[in-house]
Parts: structure tokens; sequence; C-alpha cells
């Protein structure tokens, strides 16, 4: 009996544990497919009642909806701009500097493209490439500021009430993935019902292009393959002189304007038919149009564009209007050494930058940038900047700190002693990575940052505070240190301008505007100004070179006269008397059309100022000196104005107090 009841009690044990493992097993395998069996219900719609009603479904269809409308719209913004939904802001754009940061594709039109490399009014290389968390910026940006405007609440007849918008944004190769949080409480018949987080993911390519286009312009800044096309224009084609000796007694003559507007129009035709190899639509017969740039790229359409209608800055030496070269023909020894022949030597020396615009398309995304194209003396530019695009949105040398540094900002005051500074940012650069490390707090009657720093070699150490220029130092935080870094203040000044013409100080006409250029060369601090519209200038104790135009606006055109210019050459007399040697004087006239123009320089200045902070500390105010030369009315005194402006002294700037 004791055995049977062993058996029974070993049996039930046994069906107890068999019954546990099966609960056990369905509670994990409910658990598993629990959001599977729910949002297959949800999607036949047998759920909807029980989770959200209807009315409710439909205000969160709607919020998703205007996400994806407003998301793709941004992307749209943002691909047509070079990386920007609002591009940074303009430079001041002069006669003498047509360019900005940004491409006008038509002209008076506000569809602009950032510059991805240019040249600025000081001569400085800059790029407005953004890195890839600044277009997921500006994209929450957009969004942050569109959704409510987009989501119409006035169909509901419920009481819906909306909170702010913040929306978290990552731009991936192929897709962006967007998180918003909008909070909405909604009544209806008696209930509270809550949204807050939706969720989209758009389809997009344009993180591959954006990735693309940085592998474009990077082969750009390293081979100049754009320079080195240009010169081979300039090189090959017979309209554009360059360099060359020949054999003819009459030497050859080109007007200035008509090679600008051939070389336009060989830019036009030439940078229009390049394509990239191995990528969409890039097969073509001739093998100098195929550009080799980009690997893995075949479902990609990349061209590469340019317009005889965008700005163009040229220098062509020697020559005004008239480019001609040396005849050997000339003066006795000339005559012996070439009585039999003629021999002419030209060598022409071009400086010039003009822009391009390269896009890139796949489906149904688009990406463009441009970049300038820069020749200077008959070389490609150097490269003489370094573009940053790997830094990281999430660095893992900023999330490891090790060494404990302690930073102290000062700022010096007017009579030379230090002062510390409070709430001074501190961040730490190492390589392409900038880490965010804190701000300098008073801690027991000291100011001071101390904290726990990413171990780098020869990093660079960033000060930075509202009313001081930035410190960069170098500093390498493989051991614990203490360090000192001296900040210059930042003295904002008003300023008026008083022009001097025919002796006499007077202000500033109506219909006049001065662009004004402050340079500090040893601390790299830069100012550009256009005068009446801001009166305010921000600097740095130091020596400035100054360079400063008065351009005159007129309402109704102004009239630049044209002349007849009037060449000789001593050229070989015909028959015998050619052969040995005997020349005589042949002289041909070209007439130089007139233009009109709205803005003509009429004065400024160029010079260098030394202040101090003893000055900029004291002063209420400063007055600049500028020379004033008069309208002119032809070429000629319209190079006379530009000559003495870089050539007459002018009155030092006075400090009012």
């Amino acid at each position: 009996m004791k055995s049977k009841k062993r058996e029974n009690k070993k049996a039930q044990i046994t069906a107890f544990v068999i019954l546990g493992l099966i609960i056990v097993l369905s509670s994990v395998l409910g658990y598993y497919y629990r959001n599977q069996i729910i949002n297959s219900l949800k999607e036949k719609g047998l759920l909807e009642t029980v989770v959200l009603p209807s009315e409710v479904r439909e205000i969160e269809e709607l919020v998703n909806l205007c996400i994806d409308d407003i998301a793709k719209s941004g992307l749209d913004i943002i691909g047509q701009q070079g990386g920007y939904i609002v591009l940074p802001k303009q430079g001041v754009i002069t006669p003498v500097n047509p360019f900005s940061n940004a491409l006008e594709i038509f002209t008076g039109s506000n569809l602009k493209v950032a510059y991805w490399l240019y040249q600025d009014a000081n001569s400085l290389f800059e790029s407005l490439l953004p890195q890839r968390q600044v277009m997921e910026q500006e994209l929450e940006n957009y969004i942050n500021a569109n959704l409510d405007n987009c989501v119409d609440f006035s169909n509901f007849d419920f009481g819906i009430i909306s909170g702010g918008v913040k929306s978290d944004v990552k731009l991936l190769n192929n897709e962006v993935n967007i998180d918003v949080e909008y909070p909405l409480e909604i009544n209806l018949k008696g209930k509270n019902f809550k949204l807050i987080n939706f969720q989209q993911n758009v389809k997009s390519s344009l993180g591959e292009l954006y990735e693309s286009a940085i592998k474009i312009i990077n082969k750009e800044n390293n081979e100049f393959f754009l320079e080195e096309k240009t010169l081979d224009f300039i090189n090959v084609y017979e309209e554009i002189p360059s360099t060359e000796v020949d054999f003819e007694c009459t030497p050859k003559r080109w007007k200035k304007d008509e090679v600008i507007g051939n070389l336009k129009q060989i830019l036009d035709v030439n940078i229009n038919s390049y394509r990239v190899k191995d990528t969409k639509d890039s097969d073509v017969d001739d093998k100098y149009r195929i550009l080799n740039l980009l690997e893995d790229a075949k479902d990609i359409n990349v061209n590469f564009e340019y317009s005889p209608n965008w700005p163009l800055l040229i220098d062509i030496t020697p020559g005004d209007n008239i480019l001609q070269g040396d005849s050997f023909n000339k003066g006795v020894i000339g005559r012996s050494l070439t009585q039999f022949f003629c021999l002419n030597s030209y060598h022409f020396i071009y400086d010039l930058r003009y822009p391009v615009l390269v896009s890139l398309s796949k489906d149904d995304s688009t990406f463009q940038f441009a970049t300038q194209v820069i020749i200077e003396n008959n070389q490609p530019r150097e490269n003489k900047i370094e573009i940053d695009q790997s830094y990281d949105t999430n660095p893992i040398i900023c999330e490891n700190p090790l060494t404990k540094i302690k930073v102290y900002a000062l700022g010096i005051k007017p009579d030379n002693s230090l002062g510390q500074i409070k709430d001074a940012k501190i961040s730490y650069k190492c390589s392409n990575t900038i880490c965010d490390i804190g701000e300098t707090n008073n801690l027991n009657g000291e100011v001071f940052l101390e904290n726990k720093f990413p171990q780098c070699i020869n990093g660079q150490l960033i000060v930075e505070k509202e009313g001081f220029d930035t410190a960069e130092v170098e500093l390498s935080t493989n051991q614990e240190s203490v360090v000192s870094v001296i900040m210059e203040p930042v003295y904002e000044k008003t300023f008026e301008v008083k022009i001097t013409e025919n002796n006499i100080d007077r202000i500033l006409f109506e219909n006049e505007q001065i662009i004004i250029n402050f340079r500090n060369e040893q601390s790299n601090y830069y100012e550009t100004i256009a005068y009446p519209d801001n009166n305010k200038v921000k600097l740095i104790d130091g020596s400035y070179d100054i360079d400063a135009n008065i351009i005159f606006n007129s309402k109704n055109p102004i009239r630049i006269n044209g002349k007849e210019l009037e060449t000789c050459i001593d050229a070989p007399r015909e028959g015998v008397l050619g052969i040995i040697g005997l020349t005589e004087k042949k002289c041909e006239k070209t007439t130089i059309e007139g233009i009109d123009i709205t803005q003509v320089f009429t004065g400024g200045a160029k010079f260098s100022w030394n202040v101090n902070r003893v000055d900029l500390a004291d002063a209420n105010n400063i007055i600049f000196y500028l020379n004033g030369f008069g309208i002119p009315t032809n070429v000629d005194e319209l190079n006379n104005v530009l000559t003495r402006i870089e050539t007459t002294s002018v009155k030092e700037p006075e400090f009012v107090k």
C-alpha cells in the first residue's frame, strides 16, 4: 500500500510540475507574442474601441500626417540649400567682392545654396559644410516651428489642449527617424485621453547623398580638379590668350571684355558636361569629361552646373582693355636679329574666381552644394582650409573623461590687471571631436572649473564668454594640471564716419554707403561693417589693417562713358623693305563702349591703426575719417579713384569720451 501511495504521490507531483511548466511557458510565449497579437488586432480594427476611440485615433493620424509632410518639406529645403533650412547670415556683397557665403541661383530670387568652400571679402577661405547633427537640428527646429500651424483642430467638436513641440531627428543614410513629443489632452464624451509621443520614419536618400557630396568636395580640395580643368580651358581654347610664341608679323590682340565673355561661354559648355564615373547616366564617349570621384554610387546621378549669369571675378595681366604680347621686332637689336622673320611672345597671368553648383540625386531626394573655383597667378588655389565633417554626435572620447584639469579664465582689465571670469564656457577639442566640459564657477572666493577631461595629446582648450574674444590654447591632457587662460575683452563702440573732400569734412550723403573691413592679423580677429546700416563696431586691443570703400548708390544709372583707344605697333614694311628689317608704324583704333551702373566707388581709405584697451574702455564714440574723390564719369576716373583710395593718406581715427 505504501508503494502505491508513493507512486500516486509521484504522479501527482509530476502532473503539477508539468502544469507549472505549461503555465510558465504559456506566460513566456504570451508575453513574447503579446505585442504582435495586439498590433494584428489593431490593424483589423478589433481593438479600436478598446484602446482609443476613433475620434482620438483620427487626431493621432492627423498629427502623424503633419509630421510626415513637414519633415519632407524640411528635407527638400535642406537638400536644395546645401544642408540648411535657415542659411547662416550673409556677408556684405560689394562690387569688389560680389560673392557671399551662398550662391544665388537666379538673380533676384530667394533660392540660394551654401558654399562649401568660398573666399570671403578678407581673402580668407571659409566653409559652410554642415555637420550631420547641424542638419538634424535644422529639421528639428523646422518641425517644432511648423507643427502647430499644420495641425488644425478646428474641425473637431470636442476639447483639445496642446502643449509645446519637442522633436528629435536622426538622419540616416536612407531614412530619417523622427520622434516628436507633442502633449495633447483630449476631452471626449466626459472622458480624458492623452497623446504625447509620435513617431515617423521618412524614407529619404538625403543622408547617402550628403556623404557622397562630402567625398566630392574633399576630392576637389585635395586634387583641385575643377581648377585644373579651368587651366586646361585657358591653355587650349584659342579665344583665351595664354602663353605662346608665334612668328606672325602682325601681333595678336584681344579685347578683354570679349575674352571674359568667351571664357564664360567655355565654362558654361564644359562644366555642364561633366559626369562622374560609375554613376547613373554617366555613359559618355568623351573620357575627358568623366571624373573619377565616387565608388559604389551607381544609383546616384551627379551634375555640375555653371551659369554665365553668376558672378565671375577675373584679372588678366599684363593688359588693360586691350591684351597684347611683346614683339621682338622692335629696336635696332631686334631688327638685326629678326631680319627674315617676325617673332611675338605672349604670356598672360590669370587670377579668377567663379562658382560651380554640384547636384546629386537619387530616387526622390536631391542634395546640392556650391563651391568656388579659384585660380591665383595661373595656379590652383592652395589648400588652406580643412573641412571637418567627421564630428560624432555622441563621441566616445567625450564619454570617458579620465584626467582632472583645473581651468582659470582671466580677463584683461584696462589697467592690464587680471580678473577672474565667472560662467565662462569650457570645451576641449581632440582631433575632430569637441567635448563640452562645463563652466567656471565661484567656489570659496575663487572662480574656476575643475573637471575631468578626455585624454589627448596636443588638443585645444577653448574658452568662451560673451564680451570676450574666444581664447584657444594648446593643452595635452595626459596628466593632471592647472591652466590659466587669458581672455581679451571685446569693446562694442558706436562710431561715425566723416568724409574729407576738398579739405572739408562732411557727413555721409543719403545715397552713400560705406563698407569697412577691420583686420587684426595677430589675434585672428576680423570685423566687416556696412555703414550707416550698422554704426557699432566690436574691437579688441591690437593693430588693425583697415580697408574702407565709399559706394555711391544712384537711383538713376550713372553713365561711365566709353573711350577710343589707339594702339600702335612697329610692323615690317611690305616687300623687300620688310625683309631687310625696315618697319613702319601701324595704328589701330578700338572703341570701348560706355556702360550704365548704379553703384560706383567714390572714395575710401586704406591704413593701419593701433588700438589699446585703455582708449577703448574710456571712449564713448569713435570718429573714422575717409577720403572722398567725387563721382567718376568714365573708366579712367574710376581707376583713378581706386588708386587714390590705396595711396592717399587719411586722418587718424578719433576717440570721443
